[in-house]
Formats: C-alpha cells, structure tokens, sequence
C-alpha cells in the first residue's frame, strides 16, 4: 500500500487500518489492545489529558521543555503537572508502553495518536491543538538568522507544522511560522522554506487576505525562495507586489517595507539593472540607519550588498575598504560564527582575489572553509560555495591538485544533494572540467609549484 494512501486512511479508517492482516488466532486486535491500554488511564486523568495534548504535535519526541513552556497554555487539570519538571515526568511515565520516553522526550507513534484523536470530538481536537499552539509559539527559539538557534528550530519545527498553520487565528503561532520559512532558508534547507512559504501564502492570502501582514511576510519568504533558486524573473513580480503593498496599508519607513524594498534592489541587480540596484539600495540605507539605527542587521545587510555591487562595476578597492569596515561591525555585534560575518569574510576573501591578491584571497578562503563546516555544516550552500570559491582561487593562482580535490568534494554533495540536472551541479561540473583541461589529463597535476631540476 503506498505511504500516502495508508497515512490517509489512518486519518479517516484508523479502526480498519489497525485490525487489517492480524492472523485468527491473534487474541485482540492492535486497536482493541490499544483501546484497553489507553482506557486504564481512566484513573490516571492527568496522564490521559498528557497523552492527548501529544496526540496533536508531531509522532517526533516532544520536549520537556516544550511541554512546560507556557502553563497558562494548557487545561486547568494539566497546568500543575506541566509547570512541576518532576511532575510532568511522573505523569508521562505513567503513560507505559502507549509513549516511548526517553532523554529527548515524549514520542507518540503515529498509530497511537490517530487512535487516541478519533475517539475525541473535532471540538476537543480543535482545543487541544489550540493549547498545543500555546505550547510552540512560547517555545519559539529565537532569532532564525543565527545558527545557534538552528538546532533547536530543527526539534521544534515538525511540531509546529502540525499545528495546521494555514488555518491558525493564532498570531504568536503565525509569527513562529513566518520564522520557521526564514529559519529553512537561512540554515540552506531552501526547498522545504520554499514549500512552507508557497503554502502558507496560499492559504493565509485566502484566509487572511492579500494585504494582511502575515500574508506579505509569506509572500516576502516565498520571493526570497525563488531568488535562493536562481528564479529572479518570478522573484521580481512577488516582491514589487508585496512592496506595493506594504508601501500602501504600513507606509515607505515601516521595517517590513524597507526589507521589501531591499529584496526588490536585490533582484532588479540581479537581473542586470544594477545601477537602479544600487541607487534603490542607499535609499534603504538611508532610511533604515534613521529607522533601525546604524548597527541593526538590516541596516548592515544594506551596506554588503552596496560594497558588493560597488565590486561589481570595477571599484574593487572601494569594495574591500566597505567589507573591511563591515567585517569589524559584525564580529563586534554579531559574533565571528554568524552567518552574516561568515558571508562578511566571503565577500571581502571574493574581491581581494577579483584585486589580484590570491595568496591573500585562498589564504582567506581556506580558513574560512574550516568555520563554514563546523558552523553550517557541510551541505549548506555557503559551505559549497565556499567550496567553489576556493576552488576558483586555487585554479587562478595554478595549484590545480588543490583546486581539483576541492571542486570535486562539491560536486560529490551537490549530485548527492541536487541532482545532475540541477543548474549548481551543472556549473561545478564545468569548474571541474576546466580544472581538468589546464592539467591536461596528467595524473600528478601541478600544486602550484614548479619541482626543482
């Protein structure tokens, strides 16, 4: 039976899934079992109220922490339990062989939960995943930018996409999954951020309307989204409407319209208009050190993008001067593992090779490599990229062995990751095909150095 086809009718024939090819002589079937199991809870009224409120997150272990969040949240009869850590694990032990307890919390089997929900009204569903919606938004686990916060966005993220975000009145609920799209897109799981942001633009579009701000904030990830994928031409129509937008119902200073206006300065660059780019992109600055103040993140995001496409009209020194300066910015207020001051570090490695000083550049490049895999990981796109940019920098400067090795380790994650069609796959191959031409097919290729006679 396929997956789709059974996890359907779990929702909608959990009795006849559960009893389905048991053998005669099986004493009870798997849903009469579960049914005495969870019915001996009857004395135990704080443990089956447990079981239930698991019963609408994910089949994923639900945190301690999560659970004692917020008790105000929760049922008058669950709040002592869920406020006391000793409490709340005394309760959930008495759950027995229906949960699996462990260090990382309460897991619920699939089977379990269905079961359990299709015994309870759509009313006391819908309130339990009410109180549950309390639960994850006081959970949230900060700011999604920072890779710090990415593993507990990771525990906390299939709960949340439980909660039937689309449909949430909600709005700590709807904040929490506006950052969960830029917690995807910053942490390079860009394809699962574009499929949430299609998603809950759809529905809150038709829920909440085209000008409602979660809406916009949907539209404005999704924008972001298409951009991440190379896809400029559709990123262009989603931003200029959502700036639009914001520019009318908040006006031109809001923080939500400048981030509209600056994706849309991104984009029109990116499509080749970069001096309208860099024009649109001072007046963002300007606004945003009035608004945000000169060391808001915003406010520093403005000024890479300017340095850059300062770069990339020729002023190569104007560019390393301005990431200079930003790189110094963002170790002081950002800290050297952000992401930001690790695309600080990037860029300025990028235009002091475009500068001519490539030993300065792969020298830049290889130690910022190492951070990128112990901060990001190793298939995040800024860690593949910065792959390919030392690759790049390595094959300039001659050191083909170097340049080789590198570019063939990104186009091994990136087949793996994208596929052979993917555009960033295609071009990795092409590095290393030109990597490969320039050694000409020996097997000891040059390292850069010429061997002594």
């Amino acid at each position: 039976m396929p997956t789709e086809l059974y996890l359907e009718m779990l929702d909608t024939d959990a009795d006849e899934v559960l009893n389905e090819g048991l053998p005669q002589s099986y004493p009870l079937s798997l849903a009469a079992a579960l049914r005495v199991s969870i019915n001996e809870l009857a004395d135990h009224g704080e443990a089956l109220d447990l079981l239930r409120l698991c019963c609408v997150l994910a089949p994923e272990p639900v945190p301690m922490t999560l659970l004692g969040a917020a008790p105000d949240a929760v049922a008058d009869s669950l709040r002592p339990v869920v406020a006391s850590p000793m409490r709340l694990y005394q309760t959930a032990t008495r759950l027995g062989d229906l949960v699996r307890l462990s260090q990382r919390g309460i897991q619920v089997h699939r089977l379990v939960q269905t079961l359990v929900l299709s015994q309870l009204a759509a009313s006391s569903r819908d309130e339990l995943r009410r109180q549950a919606g309390g639960l994850v938004a006081a959970s949230h686990p900060g700011e999604p930018a920072s890779a710090s916060t990415w593993p507990a966005w990771s525990t906390l993220l299939p709960h949340l996409l439980a909660l039937e975000l689309g449909e949430t009145d909600d709005r700590q609920l709807r904040d929490a999954a506006c950052d969960a799209m830029l917690y995807l897109l910053y942490s390079g799981n860009t394809d699962a951020g574009f499929r949430l942001a299609r998603h809950l633009f759809d529905q809150w579009r038709q829920k909440l309307g085209p000008d409602d701000p979660h809406t916009l904030t949907a539209a404005s990830e999704l924008a972001h989204a298409y951009h991440n994928q190379g896809r400029d031409r559709e990123a262009l129509d989603l931003t200029e409407d959502t700036l639009t937008r914001r520019q009318r119902t908040l006006g031109p200073d809001d923080p939500a319209t400048l981030r509209s206006a600056s994706d849309y300065s991104i984009v029109i660059a990116s499509l080749g208009r970069l001096a309208e780019g860099i024009d649109r992109a001072k007046d963002v600055l300007a606004r945003r050190i009035k608004v945000l103040g000169g060391e808001h993140r915003d406010t520093l995001i403005t000024r890479g993008q300017i340095a850059s496409w300062k770069g990339e009209t020729g002023d190569h020194q104007t560019a390393i001067t301005a990431y200079e300066e930003l790189l110094t910015d963002r170790l002081r207020i950002l800290g050297p593992d952000h992401p930001d001051t690790l695309t600080t570090r990037a860029n300025l490695a990028s235009w002091k090779g475009e500068a001519g000083d490539h030993h300065t550049a792969i020298t830049a490049f290889e130690e910022l490599l190492t951070d990128q895999l112990r901060i990001l990981g190793p298939n995040h796109p800024d860690t593949l990229k910065g792959r390919g940019n030392l690759a790049h920098a390595l094959l300039v400067r001659g050191a083909l062995l170097a340049a080789r090795a590198q570019a063939t380790a990104k186009l091994e994650a990136e087949r793996r990751l994208f596929g052979l069609g993917d555009r960033r796959t295609q071009e990795t191959q092409k590095l290393l095909n030109e990597i490969k031409r320039r050694m000409g097919g020996r097997s000891g290729p040059s390292n850069g150095r010429r061997k002594k006679r």
